[in-house]
């Protein structure tokens, strides 16, 4: 596993809303373009009220720039970023998170911390915010009818501002049913 100082942050000063995932492909920092080898993550976010089923119009290499660097396709200011550089492993089971990836993740990211949610896909991502700011971790999420209530997990003060911390499942690859109401729940879109 090697590790490159490449992020991917495309995260617009004042989000109402940022996704935060795990760790980037070089291709997609070098291309900015997340999710771009299929449309589940898009079709997530459309079902989910986050984007405008427009952006299905846009080629998938450059989605992210339209959605979340130009702002078009939707009605909240969205972005996107991972919480990790670039790390060559393609299992993300064997991805280890630095101590304090969370909290330099923020630190490093001016429009981060103006942000008013941070939504956190997958339990990599939950548990390392959960350790760092005393937050709930992934497996303190209540259950409802037998599943994972996937909700607000807690709040981090910065610069006098508060920013409102969120789990969510991972959008692609595992077999959590129903994604898209969830996120739209979680984050509150309805």
């Amino acid at each position: 596993m090697k590790h490159t100082h490449e992020t991917l942050d495309i995260v617009p000063p004042h989000a109402d809303i940022v996704l935060v995932g795990l760790n980037p492909t070089l291709e997609a920092v070098t291309q900015k373009a997340v999710f771009c080898n299929n449309n589940a993550f898009w079709n997530l976010l459309i079902k989910a009220n986050v984007l405008h089923e427009s952006i299905l119009k846009i080629e998938k290499k450059d989605r992210a720039k339209a959605a979340f660097e130009e702002q078009k396709h939707s009605t909240w200011r969205v972005g996107f970023a991972d919480m990790l550089p670039v790390v060559v492993e393609t299992n993300s089971n064997k991805v280890v998170i630095p101590c304090h990836a969370a909290r330099d993740f923020i630190e490093n990211n001016e429009n981060i911390k103006t942000a008013k949610k941070l939504v956190l896909m997958g339990q990599k991502v939950v548990d390392a915010f959960a350790k760092e700011f005393q937050l709930k971790k992934w497996n303190q999420l209540s259950i409802e009818n037998g599943l994972k209530k996937f909700d607000t997990i807690g709040s981090i003060e910065i610069n006098g501002q508060t920013i409102e911390i969120i789990a969510v499942p991972f959008p692609v690859n595992n077999s959590i049913k129903d994604k898209p109401s969830i996120y739209k729940n979680a984050i509150g879109l309805n």
